[in-house]
């Protein structure tokens, strides 16, 4: 598997030319045809008859951002199938992770209107108004250049020729295009064949998303790359095992949501940025996916909570306690990338970082420039500095093997990140008994409890009584449909 990445990673740092320069009138001639001429190669009529595609990609998605630890890339099997229809609007997203029997399966539906969550377990449906025709399946459309060229081609969608390419050795025309909804996408066509063999999803750097397509195979009248892989700033993201297609005339009623499930507990929004007040001088503040608890210290905050915009909610707080002072300390609970996307701020902001030791790599990754060492402190050593306004706890899971977790005692709060989830009106967090049991290990009067990811505090007895309840349907997490194909 390392040779693999290699490879991949080789051949996506392969030189490239300067894209020849043309006037608009031709640029634009040149788009047109080398849409009409990439439409022929994939099927000509039949791909402009086209209108429900079906596909299912079975793939390694590589964790290098998510991994368990600093020393080692995790990996995990995927196998999904995504159902699209064009015309309308429509997707049907249905994904198992992992190996059976211990996988895990999602299903997300989007109807052209509104988004669905379906819990097959539990036999509910959760709307998501957050979720769109772009966002549903998590990028897994881009794994298909088929799908990718279908999008490029709706009606109105903007296209511009940028010129030609070397790549590989190989001539391509290069394309930008914008399908609605959708983030800029640079398309690489190959001059003989007319095939995508490339898109660059964002802008260059350390999210940039490429594609690769290769091995094109036909079916149904239509071709389609068989092979395909993707990186995101320059690392190994996803590689295929094996991708197939099918024209939507085997789907059946996958548009269609189940009936008789139940709708799930109401899911709160936090669209707006906002700050509560947990306690004296105790403040939680965030919005969308990103919260952090800052406490004021006497002349000075302690902060937790590193995923990005940080320094808004930090400025957040500020405005509503009226106390301009700075933040001196924040503690970084684990080193996955999403909660390291505000280390850049902190550090600009002359924060401290309070971590474990084997995460200050993975900071100082995330930060332009040398970062001192005195910028860093080892949690085991800032008791005596905090003066017992804030407390750090650890604790090692399978989510990540290095958690740190803060304890505020004026509130009797616990913050901790990714390790349960609260984000509906009513309800007790998912994996309570996992979660019950840390809590008490930590040996903390907790009352208060507040996430990285959510702005609803749940009170401890929430999770008591989550804990208390009927098992239910426990022990079903593996359960997989047999209407699935991946579950035959």
């Amino acid at each position: 598997m390392r040779i693999v990445c290699a490879l991949i990673l080789m051949l996506m740092f392969a030189p490239h030319s300067t894209v020849e320069a043309r006037s608009a009138e031709d640029m634009a001639q040149s788009a047109e045809d080398i849409l009409k001429r990439a439409h022929t190669a994939y099927g000509a009529q039949a791909f402009k008859n086209l209108d429900i595609l079906s596909f299912r990609a079975q793939y390694i998605g590589f964790n290098a951002w998510q991994n368990h630890t600093t020393q080692t890339m995790d990996a995990n099997r995927f196998d999904a199938v995504l159902t699209i229809d064009f015309p309308n609007r429509r997707k049907d997203f249905r994904w198992l992770r992992g190996e059976k029997p211990n996988h895990s399966i999602r299903h997300w539906h989007y109807d052209g209107n509104m988004g669905y969550s379906i819990d097959h377990v539990e036999k509910t449906l959760a709307r998501d108004a957050s979720m769109s025709f772009a966002s549903v399946d998590r990028r897994i459309a881009f794994l298909s250049d088929l799908a990718v060229l279908k999008l490029v081609a709706a009606p109105n969608t903007p296209v511009t020729y940028k010129g030609r390419q070397e790549w590989r050795g190989l001539a391509f025309d290069v394309m930008e295009a914008q399908p609605a909804g959708f983030q800029p996408l640079t398309l690489y066509f190959d001059r003989q064949t007319s095939l995508l063999h490339r898109l660059d999803l964002g802008a260059t750097g350390t999210n940039q998303r490429v594609y690769n397509y290769s091995s094109h195979a036909k079916s149904g009248g239509l071709t389609y790359a068989a092979n395909s892989y993707a990186t995101r700033g320059g690392d190994a993201e996803m590689i295929s095992t094996s991708i197939s297609i099918g024209t939507g005339m085997e789907s059946g009623e996958v548009f269609s949501l189940p009936g008789g499930y139940a709708t799930a507990p109401e899911t709160l929004s936090f669209r707006e940025m906002q700050v509560q007040r947990l306690a004296e001088g105790v403040f939680l503040a965030g919005q969308d996916w990103g919260f952090s608890v800052f406490v004021n210290a006497g002349d000075f905050y302690i902060g937790v909570g590193g995923y990005h915009d940080v320094s808004k909610r930090f400025e957040a707080v500020v405005q509503n306690s009226g106390k301009a002072m700075p933040l001196r300390y924040h503690l970084v609970t684990h080193h996955h990338r999403d909660h390291l996307g505000g280390m850049q701020e902190l550090h600009d902001l002359g924060t401290q970082f309070i971590v474990h030791p084997d995460h200050i790599a993975s900071i100082r990754a995330q930060i332009d420039g040398q970062v001192p060492d005195n910028r860093f402190i080892d949690y085991q050593t800032i008791g005596e500095k905090l003066n017992d306004v804030f407390r750090v706890g650890y604790v090692s899971n399978a989510h990540a093997e290095h958690n740190l977790v803060a304890y505020v005692p004026e509130a009797k709060l616990l913050f901790t990140a990714d390790m349960y989830l609260s984000r509906q009106k009513e309800g007790y967090p998912a994996g309570g008994e996992d979660f019950y049991k840390t809590v008490r290990e930590l040996g903390f009067d907790v009352e208060a409890l507040a996430a990285a990811h959510s702005g609803r505090v749940l009170n401890f007895s929430d999770l008591e009584t989550a804990v208390s309840m009927p098992s239910g349907s426990r022990g079903l997490e593996n359960y997989c449909p047999s209407d699935w194909v991946q579950c035959r």
